[in-house]
């Protein structure tokens, strides 16, 4: 009978073992971390400028489309594309940048006031 417990118990903490190291494997970013946090950096710098590039000196209503300022807007998509790419491959990452990169070069077109 204790024979047939610790079997049960020990299959039982294995299966439990597997899963935390599913669940961790799908939290973690698929890349190395120094890339991740690189690559998230950039492509919030690439987002903001393309926000500003496009909407900002526009309106909406009566009221003009302000930005706040640049290190707050920057820290803000940082963390929200650090959360967002989580689960993303190197390959996906680097397509993004791509994408991001012709969103910018497309949005130039719609600059206001900038030299």
């Amino acid at each position: 009978m204790k024979k047939y417990l610790k079997k049960k118990i020990t299959w039982g903490l294995c299966a439990l073992f597997l899963l935390l190291v599913m669940f961790c494997k799908k939290r973690l970013p698929r890349i190395p971390n120094r890339e991740y946090t690189k690559a998230c950096l950039y492509m919030a710098v690439l987002d903001d400028e393309i926000c500003r590039n496009e909407l900002e000196g526009n309106f909406v209503g009566e009221k003009e489309i302000v930005f706040p300022p640049k290190p707050d807007s920057l820290q803000y998509r940082y963390h929200l594309f650090l959360e967002s790419y989580k689960g993303y491959t190197q390959e996906q990452i680097a397509g993004e940048m791509q994408r991001f990169e012709k969103r910018l070069i497309d949005s130039r077109k719609f600059c206001k006031n900038k030299n």
